[in-house]
């Protein structure tokens, strides 16, 4: 796990930081515990009702308006009453309003799988190609959104964090159940729970 948080660390350096596994991986516990020291930053927590543009839309402007202390109240107005013609032209406004904004900001979109609008993942895949130089979005998911990902790759403009660097190796595990049971562990729990997020080994008591 010290890997993963090594290399969200550099988050600041890509477009997108991308956090996939699935559940009971500690996507959420970790991200969160990395934007625990983050004051310009976002947080929209997804579900179903969602993929109702309007409603994706209002939420997203207002995790960047938390980020930003409010700065962006035209994109904010227009997203409140519904005043653009699309979501595209939405986030145009609001990267108008962004390019004063020379500090870096983060806006995490957690539980992306449960996107499943085609006009959201367009207007995303525009956000992600027009979004500021000091704007990096944080997106966990269960699965590979869709997003530009290849595109975003091979223009090194990705981080990627799966299942097998969020998953804790055995020495990892060890030290962790050792310190938690406060007894050492033996190597065959130490095979099993070495694929585990801390939830996970805690039920091996």
């Amino acid at each position: 796990m010290s890997g993963c948080w090594l290399k969200l660390s550099g988050a600041n350096n890509f477009r997108l930081a991308l956090v996939t596994s699935p559940a009971g991986y500690g996507k959420t516990t970790l991200v969160s515990q990395w934007a625990a020291g983050k004051n310009e930053l976002g947080w929209y927590s997804l579900d179903e009702g969602d993929n109702q543009q309007e409603r994706f839309a209002s939420y997203l402007i207002a995790a960047i308006q938390q980020a930003t202390g409010g700065h962006c109240s035209t994109s904010e107005a227009m997203a409140q009453k519904r005043q653009y013609a699309s979501l595209t032209s939405l986030f145009a406004q609001l990267f108008i309003e962004l390019a004063q904004w020379h500090r870096p900001l983060y806006l995490v979109i957690d539980d992306y799988h449960l996107i499943t609008n085609p006009v959201i993942h367009d207007a995303m895949r525009f956000f992600l190609r027009h979004q500021p130089e000091n704007f990096t979005l944080v997106v966990l998911s269960r699965n590979l959104p869709q997003l530009g990902i290849a595109n975003l790759r091979v223009r090194d403009q990705l981080l990627e964090i799966g299942s097998q660097q969020l998953a804790f190796n055995h020495q990892e595990a060890s030290n962790f159940l050792t310190v938690a049971f406060r007894r050492p562990l033996k190597p065959l729990r130490a095979v099993v729970c070495a694929t585990m997020w801390p939830v996970g080994p805690l039920r091996y008591s």
